[in-house]
């Protein structure tokens, strides 16, 4: 048996000197360094007890409700958390539009708060329990309020809620309060009326004329004169008034016609301008003017009258977007009559549809 040679082993042993952990002393050394290093430090245990912490109890008012605690679409809501040991005073009745979703929680008794409804704003005088909260299936799922939980006596626009957490429930001094109410919508602010103009609104073109035939078909054309300005109308055309004009002094013009044009002398009347003299969709507020004879008109205010025309318009306001639908006896068309050779041709033609059709349905059949 052969031995290795003396400068064999030399060689070996320097090799395996060289490669580092091949005997695990370097791998071994940090592992002896990390438990130094807890030998060193205090093992502390925390024996305390966990803490429990109070949560609030939820509320969701609701402003006009459709079906109980169930809001209309878009209606108002608003969600509340109420600190237990917390007075939530109400200003509004209590009439299906309080949900009470969770009556809170006491950390420190590790119970759920214990409900207390008073007659009262502060949460003062004598409590009322509901019992229902007691038997278990509603401090899950919620319970909504409702005025017959007063019974005869209902509240209105003032009550208040607690959420106790101590065995007192006799209230004596509210050290915390909360005030709560009805989300409301916003005020509906209205846009100002634009001032009204101080000219008349009037039409001598919108009545039939039936002396004209078709050509006196109602035209919608609109005037608009000022006060004490003359305004001739042509013979046969009457008038309709939409609006009088205003005086100087803010009140309203009389309307005043003459026979004749010009408005020369005194007026044949003079009339205030109401409801019975308002032009509507009906002919009978078509104003009698001069029949055949040409006449004029002016809204009366001082008397001191000036001559022109007044502005026309296609409205017979000042919102071109209103228009008016007007309806009129515009005579109507001579029914047409069908020829007795027509008539026997259509009665000819009918009956052969008729037995074309018969015999088809014949042939078919057999």
């Amino acid at each position: 048996m052969r031995y290795p040679s003396p400068i064999a082993l030399v060689g070996l042993s320097a090799l395996f000197a060289f490669i580092p952990g091949a005997y695990g002393d370097d791998l071994q050394q940090p592992l002896q360094n990390e438990n130094r290093k807890h030998a060193e430090q205090p093992i502390t245990v925390d024996v305390s007890p966990y803490r429990w912490e109070d949560r609030d109890a939820e509320l969701t008012l609701y402003h006009d409700p459709k079906y109980p605690c169930s809001p209309k679409r878009n209606g108002l809501k608003a969600k509340l958390n109420i600190p237990v040991g917390t007075c939530a005073s109400a200003n509004f009745t209590m009439d299906n539009n309080v949900y009470l979703g969770s009556p809170g929680f006491c950390g420190e008794t590790r119970k759920v708060a214990h409900i207390s409804i008073y007659e009262s704003s502060d949460c003062t005088g004598e409590e009322k329990h509901p019992d229902w909260y007691d038997r278990g299936r509603y401090s899950m799922t919620g319970h909504c309020l409702s005025k017959h939980y007063w019974g005869s006596k209902t509240k209105e626009d003032q009550w208040s809620i607690m959420f106790h957490c101590t065995e007192d429930k006799q209230v004596t001094e509210t050290t915390k309060q909360i005030n709560i109410s009805i989300p409301q919508p916003p005020p509906v602010v209205e846009k100002p009326k634009p001032p009204r103009p101080t000219f008349a609104s009037v039409s001598d073109s919108a009545c039939y004329i039936k002396e004209l035939g078709f050509k006196g078909a109602p035209r919608f054309i609109f005037q608009k004169p000022a006060a004490d300005k003359c305004i001739n109308v042509a013979p046969l055309h009457m008038l309709k008034i939409y609006r009088t004009a205003l005086c100087p002094d803010g009140s309203d013009a009389l309307f005043a016609k003459w026979q004749g044009k010009g408005c020369k002398g005194q007026p044949k009347s003079k009339q205030i301008v109401d409801e019975s003299l308002i032009a509507t969709n009906f002919p009978d507020t078509c104003i009698e003017m001069g029949g055949k004879d040409a006449s004029s008109y002016a809204f009366w205010c001082s008397g001191d009258l000036t001559q022109g025309k007044a502005a026309q318009s296609l409205f017979e306001n000042d919102d071109p977007n209103a228009i008016r639908i007007h309806y009129s006896n515009v005579p109507s068309q001579r029914p047409t009559r069908v020829k007795k050779s027509d008539a026997e041709g259509l009665r000819a033609h009918s009956i052969f549809l008729y037995g074309l059709i018969v015999s088809l349905v014949g042939f078919t059949l057999f």
